[in-house]
């Protein structure tokens, strides 16, 4: 808080420094990893020189700063910059003032982001990229959202593509805005998935044959999945381990199956159901439910629309007949519980046997 006369000397990496107040002397950080705040007036000379993390947040920093090496990650918040070279993989912000030096990020992998004005940029390889302001000279020829972190031999990204490749991608095809994911593991087989707005992520193993036909998919497969079809519009299912037989999600379903699933059947429009545990045998959920089963449900019956209910643990009888937003938290109700009227908010954490 107070004014520090004396010189400090910080020489080692890691250090966790704030200068609230003015410091005249000299501060020397010339290790890697310093974290280190300059709220006030620093009128001396900080050398930060490979892989700082540092905010210059309110005072003019007047002398050269060198960033020369990958991977810095830095702020200019409020003051000018003169000289800044970014050469290889920066992560850079500048926020508020004018940078009108030459930028150059003429590889791979930049992640930018220009608030204020650029006088020259040049991002000639699939970059994710922010300009919020003017940009002079940019060239992103097909709307492309696609990080390479390795090597990849051959890809063809046409149109809106949404891709991530972390790995080896041999031959990969995504024709039409797609969203997928290959992070882990080699794809040497041809995918194709052919309609538009398909959601997709293929984390650690290989997928022989995966059709998803229609629009709006959102599926995700950890494992093996040897034959999955998922034929109707807007499904959301996630299958994270092996599923050998065919599911099938009819109308606008909304299911994760986190452990095998041998027959299930939602066939009503707008279901909300999360299987986490347990095998569920024969669940029926007809109009508009929103419920989650975290154990084994044997028989449930919701019928009537925009029930909002949760189970957490085994319920043998529940009527709701009417728009109703109800918990069953903790215990096991075995008597019927009824609550006639619209639009009623009720919590019910241990035991109720009647209740109207």
């Amino acid at each position: 808080n107070n004014t520090a006369t004396t010189t400090t000397t910080l020489p080692l990496q890691q250090q966790h420094c704030h200068y609230n107040n003015t410091s005249t002397t000299t501060t020397t950080l010339p290790l890697q990893q310093q974290h280190c705040h300059y709220n006030n007036t620093s009128t001396t000379t900080t050398t930060l020189p490979l892989q700082q993390h540092f905010h210059y947040n309110n005072n003019t920093a007047t002398t050269t700063t060198t960033l020369p090496l990958q991977q810095q990650h830095c702020h200019y918040n409020n003051n000018t910059a003169t000289t800044t070279t970014l050469p290889l993989q920066q992560h850079c912000h500048y926020n508020n003032n004018t940078a009108t030096t030459t930028t150059t990020l003429p590889l791979q992998q930049q992640h930018c982001h220009y608030n204020n004005t650029a006088t020259t940029t040049t991002l000639p390889l699939q970059q994710h990229c922010h300009y919020n302001n003017t940009v002079t000279t940019t060239t992103l020829p097909l709307q492309q959202h696609c990080h390479y972190n390795n090597t990849a031999t051959t890809t063809t990204l046409p149109l809106q593509q949404h891709c991530h490749y972390n790995n080896t991608a041999t031959t990969t095809t995504l024709p039409l805005q797609q969203h997928c994911h290959y992070n882990n593991n080699t794809a040497t087989t041809t995918t194709t998935l052919p309609l538009q707005q398909q959601h997709c992520h293929y984390n650690n193993n290989t997928a022989t044959t995966t059709t998803l036909p229609l629009q709006q998919q959102h599926c995700h497969y950890n494992n093996t999945a040897t034959t999955t079809t998922l034929p109707l519009q807007q499904q959301h299912c996630h299958y994270n381990n092996t599923a050998t037989t065919t599911t099938t999600l009819p109308l606008q379903q909304h299911c994760h199956y986190n452990n095998t699933a041998t027959t299930t059947t939602l066939p009503l429009q707008q279901q909300h159901c999360h299987y986490n545990n347990n095998t569920a045998t024969t669940t029926t959920l007809p109009l508009q439910q929103h419920c989650h089963y975290n154990n084994t449900a044997t028989t449930t019956t919701l019928p009537l629309q925009q029930q909002h209910c949760h189970y957490n643990n085994t319920v043998t009888t529940t009527t709701l007949p009417l728009q109703q937003h109800c918990h069953y938290n903790n215990n096991t109700v075995t008597t019927t519980t009824t609550l006639p009227l619209q639009q009623q908010h009720c919590h019910y954490n241990n035991t109720a046997t009647t209740t109207t």
